[in-house]
């Protein structure tokens, strides 16, 4: 449908193009594209929105007239400056839906992203940062995890995931196809290095083998969250990687990260039969 947005002549928007007495153009046009054949014939040198404009006008397009309750509620955004393009990024991040996630990530992680994108968009680089700082964290954790330090390597590997968790976030609005992320998988495989080192360091010879066992069916069960996320009921309270290296971080501070290993299995565990659950009563 050909169609012209316009907004009735104020002052408040003098700098947008006059169409006639009454109506000024807000920028924003539809044209079949067989129209734009009568731009060929404009004489001398001419710019593309006068010369949309002026054969939207002259096709007598319909006009769409944004009243100002409209524009103030923002149905149009006007934007002049930095100062007005930092606004509108920062009103577009505030109405942005809640993303079905655990507590961790929507009360916490994801609110101080939001805070920060405005500022990671304007450099250019920061995706490649964050994922140099995500890979550098982990392989760094691992070479603490290796040295005994399970405090500093789970603090290592819990900020290297957040800074993929980051920088993932950056590229939510990209109109290109999604390609595999390697980067999480190779930090997810660094992750999962960094804590079975810990857990080798932690068992005795009776223990290494029933740990090792819970650890594994941790990882499978992240893994079959990660391949069918909206699978499961309980959103709010969803394992994934970070959450659960929280809970080695907190494990490890007041007694050894087997105390973890046993947490992080049981609560996901419980996840997981709470889900079949819900699944099967509702279905």
């Amino acid at each position: 449908q050909e169609l012209l947005f316009t907004v009735l002549h104020a002052e408040e928007y003098q700098e947008f193009e006059r169409i006639d007495l009454n109506q000024r153009w807000l920028g924003i046009v539809s044209l079949n594209a067989s129209r734009l054949v009568a731009m060929i014939d404009i004489p001398d040198e001419w710019e593309i929105g006068s010369a949309l404009l002026r054969t939207a006008v002259q096709a007598d397009c319909p006009r769409a007239i944004i009243s100002d309750r409209r524009m103030g509620s923002g149905a149009i955004s006007h934007i002049q400056s930095e100062v007005s393009a930092a606004q509108f990024t920062r009103r577009k991040l505030r109405e942005m839906p809640v993303e079905k996630d655990n507590f961790l990530n929507r009360f916490l992680l994801r609110p101080l992203i939001k805070r920060s994108l405005p500022r990671l968009w304007t450099i250019k680089s920061a995706p490649q940062y964050l994922q140099i700082f995500s890979l550098a964290a982990g392989l760094v954790g691992i070479l603490t995890a290796g040295f005994g330090h399970s405090i500093a390597s789970l603090t290592l590997l819990f900020v290297g995931s957040v800074g993929q968790f980051t920088r993932a976030s950056m590229v939510q609005f990209d109109s290109v196809v999604k390609i595999r992320d390697w980067t999480g998988l190779a930090l997810n495989v660094l992750v999962a290095t960094g804590i079975a080192i810990l857990l080798l360091q932690a068992s005795d010879a009776i223990t290494l083998a029933p740990n090792l066992v819970i650890l594994i069916l941790l990882l499978a069960h992240l893994l079959l969250l990660r391949a069918k996320p909206n699978n499961i009921r309980l959103a709010l309270t969803k394992p994934d990687m970070r959450l659960v290296l929280l809970i080695f971080l907190l494990a490890s501070i007041f007694g050894p990260i087997t105390y973890g290993i046993y947490a992080a299995a049981l609560y996901s565990g419980l996840s997981l039969v709470l889900d079949r659950y819900l699944t099967k009563k509702l279905g």
